[in-house]
């Protein structure tokens, strides 16, 4: 038990002294597909989901900071959203966004202004995109990069 308890330990200041480096900045991974059932213009009655996801949504980031996603995506139908926002700071749709609306590879980047709490949503979207509903696979790494020198 004990063992266990300090390998655990270890990994995980292992892992944090890689992230605050920015050797490794990822909090999170997913690999999905995604698929809209019941589509009207743009609302879906459900979803045939399959794949894994795993890592934090919500995280403490500090000014300076980048917000990043990087992203492999084959877009069928719909796009993939991407969305950083505070959600205690008590105003609505603050925080920036960005669609992707074709097929390939790319990194996504945003500044944190100010330090604090912050949520990530990663996500099919009907918005910016043809057709109804969405038809996705992707797969997504997320993190943030160490602040930088102002």
């Amino acid at each position: 038990m004990c063992r266990g308890l300090l390998l655990f330990l270890a990994l995980v200041l292992a892992w944090f002294a890689a992230y605050a480096s920015g050797f490794w900045p990822w909090i999170g991974y997913a690999s999905l597909t995604r698929k809209s059932l019941g589509v009207g213009a743009i609302a879906a009655a459900g979803e045939q989901r399959a794949g894994w996801e795993g890592g934090p949504d919500d995280f403490w980031f500090l000014r300076g900071q980048q917000v990043v996603i990087d992203y492999d995506a084959e877009i069928r139908a719909g796009s993939l959203y991407f969305h950083v926002f505070q959600p205690l700071d008590g105003v609505l749709g603050d925080g920036p966004s960005y669609y992707v609306t074709k097929s390939g590879k790319g990194r996504w980047t945003t500044p944190v202004e100010k330090t604090g709490y912050y949520h990530l949503t990663i996500g099919p979207s009907v918005l910016h995109a043809t057709g109804d509903g969405w038809d996705l696979s992707y797969t997504v790494k997320w993190g943030a990069l160490p602040p930088t020198s102002r």
